[in-house]
């Protein structure tokens, strides 16, 4: 039981410790900016936890510690209604910015990984060239390629 306890004690310091380490390092991650313009959004923390597959209680922590990491508030919450505030649509219009240049970048990587560019060079004999080789570099058509021939004297 003694075990247990300091166990799960260690795993709400480390969690802790985590939590503060994001605060002071003053990053807020990727995934709270896209869960903020989602409740700037709709305003609606229900309708951002649906979407999210999230509770409510959730995002309304996610949002506090951001704010708490940018110092800044972000939304104004009443029981009937939430809307941004002035800071909050400042971050809103970075934080869009920031999204957007994240997901270009991620199309681009993506993209080079599922159609390369750039030169390729193969050295391969002449039968294999025109047999295998000028298929393929022809239906790839972000690559060049040049071809040359050499041809070793045996003697």
């Amino acid at each position: 039981m003694t075990r247990d306890y300091y166990h799960r004690f260690e795993l709400l310091l480390y969690d802790f410790a985590l939590h503060n380490h994001q605060i002071m390092l003053n990053e807020p991650m990727l995934g709270d900016l896209r869960l903020f313009c989602k409740v700037a959004r709709r305003l609606s923390f229900v309708a951002t936890a649906h979407e999210f597959g999230n509770s409510q209680t959730h995002v309304s922590k996610c949002i506090a510690l951001l704010e708490k990491t940018l110092g800044v508030k972000l939304l104004h919450r009443t029981t009937q209604r939430v809307t941004l505030s002035s800071d909050g649509e400042t971050v809103y219009r970075w934080a869009c910015a920031i999204l957007q240049d994240v997901d270009a970048m991620r199309d681009d990587l993506s993209n080079l990984r599922v159609n390369p560019k750039g030169a390729l060079r193969i050295s391969a004999s002449q039968r294999l060239g025109r047999s295998h080789i000028a298929s393929i570099s022809s239906t790839k058509a972000s690559i060049s390629t040049s071809a040359s021939a050499r041809c070793k004297n045996r003697g």
